[in-house]
């Protein structure tokens, strides 16, 4: 009986993770998608402006935080694929390259939400 019990707490502390980090990674990829269409607007209305770079710094600072408990959940190689996106910005906001800056924000906002339809629980992801 003492064995079951300890199964018992064992399987719903696991569902208990399972769910904690499912909510986890819904919470941060739509934030951290949004605060990139944040920048994208910005980056449209007023080029590389002080808001731009403001906007730009909220979300490396959201990146930086997620990118650190993310790992735990995903796997690595979703991840690098991310942080390449992540690594290209700065360049193409510095040079003034308005289409790929444009573009990479569109191909990040993408990879931020793949991120939570490639681990969500749903029956594609479970078959």
């Amino acid at each position: 009986m003492n064995k079951l019990k300890i199964a018992g707490i064992i399987s719903v502390l696991i569902i208990a993770v399972m769910i904690a980090s499912q909510i986890y990674l819904a919470k941060s990829s739509q934030c951290m998608a949004k605060s990139i269409a944040a920048v994208q607007s910005s980056y449209k209305q007023s080029g590389n402006s002080p808001a731009t770079q403001k906007k730009m710094r909220q979300f490396f600072s959201l990146w930086q935080k997620n990118s650190r408990i993310l790992p735990t959940i995903l796997k690595h190689s979703e991840l690098d694929i991310v942080n390449e996106s992540v690594a290209k910005l700065p360049a193409y906001l510095k040079d003034d390259q308005p289409s790929d800056f444009d573009a990479e924000c569109d191909m990040l906002k993408m990879q931020l939400i793949h991120l939570w339809n490639v681990e969500k629980i749903n029956w594609e992801n479970i078959l």
